[in-house]
């Protein structure tokens, strides 16, 4: 009998330091998503300036006023008819613009989007992953992925803020 409960109490001990290591190496769920695009999406030697991306696209190309601290212009990168503008802080960590010409394509939003508003016109926040926004600027359509810190809501303040930086 003795030896049963020893048995008994030696599982115990085992499956309370199992869980107790478990529980300490789960993320907190109130951190952001950490989103770092893979190197080999854009490499850093196809990134151009925004004047020689402008003489491919057949829209004018639409730059932020404001950005979140430390973050730089990297690059722009043409695909077809599309610009992506690279924005980069200290940290690695992105903000990429994709624009393109919208031909009066109607935004079809994906479960879990929420409508929000930018400059009086409609948009689309959604997590998880990176954190995206979607608006129309006048014919131009606007894609913004940003890996910022903070929770949903002030991610989304400051995705809508960098949004209105950008006149149409």
């Amino acid at each position: 009998m003795k030896v049963k409960w020893m048995f008994v109490g030696l599982i115990s001990i085992f499956l309370i330091v199992s869980i107790s290591l478990l529980v300490k190496r789960m993320p907190e769920s109130s951190l952001a998503p950490c989103y770092t695009p893979s190197p080999s999406l854009v490499m850093r030697d196809e990134l151009i300036s925004v004047e020689r991306a402008q003489e491919g696209i057949p829209f004018e190309i639409i730059e932020p006023e404001y950005l979140p601290a430390d973050f730089t212009f990297l690059g722009a990168h043409v695909s077809k008819d599309k610009i992506t503008l690279i924005y980069e802080d200290s940290n690695g960590r992105r903000i990429t613009l994709s624009e393109w010409h919208n031909d009066e394509q109607e935004h079809h939003p994906y479960p879990g989007e929420t409508v929000v508003t930018v400059n009086g016109i409609k948009g689309w926040f959604s997590i998880p992953g990176p954190y995206s926004l979607r608006w129309d600027c006048d014919n131009v359509a606007i894609s913004l992925i940003a890996d910022l810190s903070g929770g949903k809501e002030a991610v989304m303040v400051e995705m809508i803020k960098i949004a209105e930086s950008m006149q149409c």
